[in-house]
């Protein structure tokens, strides 16, 4: 029999396949991205501060039980007076199901190997924290009891079992997708294999009607009733460029001249530090802005905080007058609000910046423009080739999230090169929406 542990059982439930993949063939699974095992540091980091609440207390950290060909390891056991508490600890600021299965797996071992198991608690990361000169690991973590909700939670270990020692994967079925994280490999790998203009790639489109659609033999867009399509499904059917000329005139009638294109990016810390900031807050250190024809670009280079320096100088760059092209406008302005609120002296200019924002998101979320080549997305990644023959494509730095990680694993010492990339894909952004801007002007003309 193959043994089953807590993290493979958890990770199964998304789906048979994967599950059953987990345990006989993990080596078919792509590398890890710089973005996952990020993650993975991250929950290590966590582990580290949040043991420290306990040391003063009766605790044995990372115990293993087996039972059978079960297997669980315990982050902190903490003993009472007439049994233990069974304490799991989350990179999170949210209670989510699957923590629910974690405990429960892990408690039904326990009580196979005879230990009484008093209470169930989950340790995630206060969001409301605020660094306040010293790191307050007591108001930093929350404990939440989840004894009640444990018992009650479903198991299904002998099914699991099963499964793993079946002969041969299960079968993937689009229903399967219901349950499976955006970043399940197997989902990925059964949606990779579709055509081109598949059912799942109609914009917003509920999962749960895809499915059916794809299950009644409706694999491509083309083949379902326009009844059963959304408004975005109906003009992607057609598999021909599209454009609203009406909302874009509207659109383009709030532009004139001088317009900025800016661009940010950032980083996140689970455990905060700078004095002010947030667990999981967007840390700005570098932003790429086009206006008229100048280009003007930061990337923070020192140590400690990075906010102060990226808002002095964005202050001195930025034009004064004219509105402002960003993608995803929501992003940018929650990242001016945080600085504001950081340095009070500068609220009134991050609002009046963020009135001139707009987001050239619109015409493509709105689909008042669509092309074919989108394949049902709106990623700056998959417009830029509409209009031009730039492409993200080749680039060390490709995508906001390596920007991240690679800026935040080597903050401290960034090598040449690395900043080369970093702002080579940053300025792609800008110049990217200079380059569809005019795309767009062109469809109306």
């Amino acid at each position: 029999m193959k043994k089953l542990t807590k993290t493979i059982y958890v990770q199964g439930l998304e789906n048979d396949a994967y599950l059953w993949r987990l345990v006989n063939n993990p080596q078919s699974f792509p590398k890890p991205t710089p973005e996952l095992l990020d993650r993975f540091e991250d929950g290590k980091l966590v582990e580290k501060y949040a043991k420290n609440l306990y040391v003063n207390e009766e605790v044995e950290f990372e115990k293993e039980f087996n039972y059978k060909n079960l297997s669980a390891r315990v982050d902190v056991l903490r003993k009472t007076d007439d049994g233990f508490d069974l304490i799991e600890i989350k990179s999170s600021t949210k209670v989510k199901d699957k923590y629910l299965d974690d405990l429960a797996f892990q408690k039904y071992v326990l009580k196979k190997c005879k230990v009484k198991v008093n209470k169930c608690l989950l340790v995630i990361i206060n969001k409301e924290y605020t660094l306040n000169e010293e790191l307050d690991l007591t108001e930093l973590f929350l404990e939440i009891d989840l004894t009640d909700k444990v018992e009650k939670r479903p198991l299904f270990i002998q099914r699991s079992l099963e499964i793993i020692n079946q002969a041969q994967e299960p079968e993937f079925k689009a229903e399967d997708l219901e349950t499976c994280s955006k970043d399940n490999p197997i989902a990925q790998e059964f949606l990779s294999h579709l055509p081109k203009n598949n059912i799942f790639e109609v914009y917003k489109i509920r999962k749960s009607k895809a499915i059916e659609l794809f299950n009644e033999g409706k694999m491509q867009i083309k083949d379902a009733p326009n009844e059963d399509l959304n408004k975005y499904g109906r003009i992607q059917k057609k598999e021909k460029e599209h454009y609203d000329k009406e909302h874009l005139k509207k659109f383009f009638s709030k532009l004139e001249e001088p317009i900025s294109y800016l661009d940010f990016e950032t980083y996140q810390l689970p455990i905060p530090l700078f004095e002010g900031s947030k667990p999981f807050e967007h840390i700005p250190f570098q932003y790429s802005l086009h206006f008229e024809n100048n280009h003007k670009e930061f990337l923070f280079e020192g140590k400690g905080n990075p906010k102060k320096e990226f808002l002095e100088k964005l202050k001195k760059d930025l034009p004064n007058k004219g509105p402002i092209l960003v993608f995803y406008k929501h992003f940018e302005a929650k990242v001016l609000r945080e600085l504001g609120k950081a340095f009070p002296e500068s609220k009134e200019w991050t609002e009046n910046v963020i009135k001139r924002f707009i987001d050239l998101r619109d015409p493509f979320a709105n689909f008042w423009y669509y092309h074919p080549s989108q394949r049902g997305s709106t990623s700056i990644k998959d417009i830029l080739p509409v209009f031009s023959n730039e492409s993200y494509k080749g680039m060390f730095v490709n995508n906001g999230r390596d920007a991240m990680v690679f800026y935040k694993k080597n903050k401290e010492n960034l090598p040449e090169q690395l900043k080369k990339d970093l702002l080579e894909y940053c300025k792609l952004d800008t110049k990217a929406m200079q380059i569809i801007l005019e795309g767009l002007k062109q469809r109306i003309v």
